[in-house]
């Protein structure tokens, strides 16, 4: 599974480097450098810390999923998985987040499908925060709401889907159908008896209060980058600017949002009057702090981390 792991970031580090040099040729590569050395670096210290609470918020919540489906673990692994799942950032929708489920399975011999609900809930409030934001911070802009409509679509059919008894029996017999699946169809049930458990009201409001926290925390982080370009900045703009690129990237369903997130990022700045060179600089270097600073942080307390808490389980996540 390392391989992959190296192989989907390196993939994803690829499509990233191609596209910064895109952007900077498209501002004037030149000016664009030079737009990138304007950000001081206490301005970025402050952004990456930011960044960090982001994650450790986030990290609050998956504390609280994990004791709602009854999983009680050290707080020493549970901060290994979850921060090493911060890894499969730059996979679509997080998918590869799963990541955390393998090594609780590993580690501890929980059940997939007892955790495997977690980060499904993880990625739903997310979505569903990121939509609250992006909607109350739209107000004042006159914007193409399709990206919303899309998203609200894609979070009611999801949560739909799981409170569908015909849709669960339907996949069941799906299962049945194949004698490589046939054995799976128990734990098909379990998971999604776990997700039904964490579609409740309790559930949904506390990670959707976390998610809109997380998610404020990195628009912060995007503001005090915009507010050095010009002071003249709302922070209402910059929340409603990070959220619905952030959106556009999510509803793409491409590895971290790659391209739609900034191409959207961008073209706001630029079209609202911000300098083109300083756009493309400020929409680079937020993506850095953020989701490739995750990421990076996830593969260090992976690697590092790995024999300690994983022994020779460690192998079977190789």
């Amino acid at each position: 599974m390392r391989r992959k792991i190296f192989r989907g970031l390196a993939y994803s580090l690829i499509i990233a480097s191609i596209l910064m040099v895109v952007l900077g040729f498209y501002a004037d590569f030149g000016a664009f450098l030079d737009a990138l050395r304007k950000f001081k670096f206490t301005l970025i210290a402050i952004v990456t810390f930011l960044s960090l609470l982001n994650y450790l918020t986030r990290f609050l919540r998956w504390n609280f999923y994990l004791k709602s489906v009854g999983v009680n673990i050290t707080l020493n692994i549970s901060a290994y998985t979850f921060f090493s799942g911060l890894l499969m950032s730059v996979t679509p929708g997080k998918s590869g987040e799963i990541l955390k489920s393998l090594i609780l399975k590993d580690s501890k011999g929980i059940p997939i499908t007892l955790t495997a609900p977690v980060v499904f809930a993880e990625r739903l409030t997310d979505l569903i925060a990121v939509v609250l934001l992006a909607s109350a911070f739209s107000i004042s802009f006159s914007v193409d709401y399709r990206v919303i409509v899309v998203a609200v679509i894609m979070i009611i059919l999801l949560i739909s889907l799981f409170f569908s008894e015909r849709f669960m029996l339907a996949i069941e017999r799906l299962f049945l159908r194949f004698k490589r699946l046939e054995k799976f169809v128990v734990s098909l049930h379990n998971l999604f008896k776990g997700v039904k458990s964490l579609l409740g009201i309790k559930p949904i409001l506390v990670g959707t209060a976390f998610g809109t926290l997380a998610w404020i925390l990195e628009s912060v982080g995007f503001y005090l980058l915009l507010l050095s370009i010009t002071s003249s900045t709302k922070i209402s703009f910059a929340i409603f600017v990070y959220t619905i690129s952030t959106l556009a990237g999510a509803v793409s369903m491409l590895p971290g949002g790659l391209v739609f997130t900034e191409a959207t990022m961008s073209s706001i700045l630029i079209s609202t009057g911000y300098p083109k060179p300083a756009s493309i600089a400020a929409t680079v270097l937020i993506r850095a702090l953020t989701l490739w600073f995750g990421s990076f942080l996830g593969l260090a307390v992976f690697l590092l981390n790995k024999r300690r808490f994983l022994g020779e389980g460690a192998a079977d996540i190789d």
